[in-house]
């Protein structure tokens, strides 16, 4: 009978785990989420925003170009991974930004789109 009264939690979570999820422009993802957002399996370059779930907390990044601006690969500049040595040496090009959520979600909604009106509310939303 005691074996009954000490369960284990099954919706608890271990603080140490980490889950993340990769988001790409839609026509380069793996598979498409629940909510129909373009994903992809890993983390590569094709990477342009992640959520990290840790500690029952959801954290959320964007991909910012060279300039610190949400990382448009629409853009012929975008298109451009290294412009000079400075670029390769001293700036990261993987380079994220922590954002909230309304700001993430007008983001993904630009990656499955291609709409880039809601790029600039993402940008908007981050000020």
């Amino acid at each position: 009978m005691s074996d009954f009264i000490f369960s284990p939690n099954v919706n608890s979570y271990d603080a140490n785990v980490k889950v993340s999820s990769f988001y790409t422009l839609s026509g380069k993802h793996d598979f498409f989420d629940q909510d129909q957002m373009p994903r992809l399996e890993n983390e590569t370059d094709e990477v342009y925003a992640k959520k990290i779930l840790s500690a029952g907390r959801s954290n959320y990044y964007i991909k910012l170009s060279l300039e610190n601006k949400f990382y448009n690969p629409l853009s012929v500049y975008g298109l451009e991974k290294t412009k000079s040595f400075l670029d390769n040496v001293v700036r990261d090009a993987n380079k994220f930004k922590s954002v909230n959520k309304k700001a993430f979600d007008f983001y993904l909604t630009f990656l499955k789109t291609k709409n880039l009106s809601y790029l600039y509310n993402s940008e908007r939303e981050d000020y």
